[in-house]
């Protein structure tokens, strides 16, 4: 038999949940520390791809058979973003665990479980929140190889000006 409190779980507001899961993700150290480490580890492995590639297109100048392989996704991308396949690997199950041992050792989840929500929807908004701090991980992870990017363009810039003056 169905309990007369379930049409109040159909319209308790989501977003105020989906907040207060993002905000315990957003106030924890796990997921500053794994963007701290991401960050100039994606910046770095850019900086080594963009390095290695260059040496391979340099051989590739005399062998035109070994340019036929070379290709910028493979040669760069690939690798620049292997920094981010190796932080979600290792360090990003700690952000996502965090955001239900917190509660659970905190007692909070045992209020929470008691609000007008379904434990589906409770489940939903820590899984959004989740996918939130992994579109942040990407986004920092771009952000860094985008601005290892223009750095090396700016080098490439002085570089030819001053070869042209």
């Amino acid at each position: 038999m169905r309990s007369p409190d379930t049409a109040v779980a159909h319209r308790a507001p989501i977003r105020q949940l989906l907040a207060k899961e993002l905000w315990d993700i957003a106030s924890g150290r796990a997921l500053w520390i794994m963007l701290l480490i991401l960050c100039p580890l994606v910046g770095y492995s850019f900086f080594q791809a963009v390095s290695l590639y260059k040496e391979a297109s340099a051989a590739a100048v005399d062998s035109p058979v070994l340019g036929s392989g070379l290709a910028p996704l493979d040669g760069v991308l690939v690798p620049t973003f292997g920094g981010l396949y190796l932080v979600a690997t290792l360090l990003f199950p700690f952000v996502a665990i965090r955001t239900l041992g917190r509660e659970k050792e905190s007692g909070a989840l045992a209020l929470l479980v008691q609000l007008p929500y379904r434990v589906l929807t409770l489940v939903a908004a820590k899984m959004a929140a989740i996918f939130g701090a992994w579109v942040a991980a990407v986004i920092c992870a771009a952000r860094s190889a985008g601005i290892s990017i223009f750095r090396k363009l700016s080098t490439l810039s002085s570089v030819m000006y001053s070869t042209a003056s």
